[in-house]
């Protein structure tokens, strides 16, 4: 899996949730307030989490990443590859060929690391599904108004009961695909991340091809 849909869907269950028409779950509609304000008022946090891919046409993929926030900053790394952006620049690395690509920072549009925790209020419809909620998380299921713009049927979020943290979440595309995701560790940086750390550093990486596409 390409690690920009990595981004997407990190996106959607880590951090983006116009509002909507008022008929909305009213419980579901607070706990995802919760979670937006927890997420708002960090200066940066990190996940290392645990992804799967289910195809419609039987097909399986699974691997370990991390992910690290802070605002519209993001270093992202998965199956053998590195994607960080200062917000201005973007550097992809490619562990197997020890290159890097340097582009400008293009983000999707209505869908940034910094926005996750806002996607409920870009068009989605939601809903708690108590018989899901027992135990330690609340389940809340979320539609999309428009499915042709995010190109999902549903996603499935997993909030921590105890602190409004985001654990998990499950994604379900129009093609039959789904995409489960299980966040492993959550760590709040509370001192804040310097900027260099979103920035590729060559000395880091001995013999590193630059490639800049700007």
């Amino acid at each position: 899996m390409k690690l920009k849909a990595t981004i997407f869907l990190l996106t959607i269950g880590l951090f983006t949730f116009t509002n909507l028409s008022a008929q909305q779950d009213a419980k579901a509609k607070s706990i995802l307030d919760a979670v937006k304000n927890r997420y708002e008022n960090m200066k940066a946090f990190g996940a290392s989490f645990k992804y799967s891919l289910k195809s419609s046409a039987g097909v399986t993929d699974n691997f370990n990443g991390s992910i690290t926030i802070a605002k519209k900053m993001f270093r992202l790394k998965a199956s053998g590859q590195e994607i960080m952006t200062d917000g201005k620049t973007q550097w992809t690395y490619l562990k197997e060929t020890n290159e890097a690509n340097v582009t400008e920072y293009e983000p999707d549009e209505g869908i940034t690391p910094d926005k996750i925790y806002t996607i409920y209020k870009q068009g989605f419809k939601y809903r708690l599904l108590p018989a899901e909620s027992k135990g330690s998380y609340h389940s809340i299921e979320m539609v999309p108004q428009d499915r042709k713009k995010y190109q999902l049927v549903k996603l499935k979020l997993r909030v921590k009961k105890a602190d409004n943290t985001i654990m998990g979440w499950e994604t379900y595309e129009n093609n039959g695909n789904r995409y489960v995701y299980t966040i492993l560790k959550f760590i709040e940086h509370k001192n804040g991340i310097s900027k260099s750390y979103f920035q590729f550093n060559p000395k880091q990486y001995p013999g590193v091809e630059l490639n800049d596409l700007r």
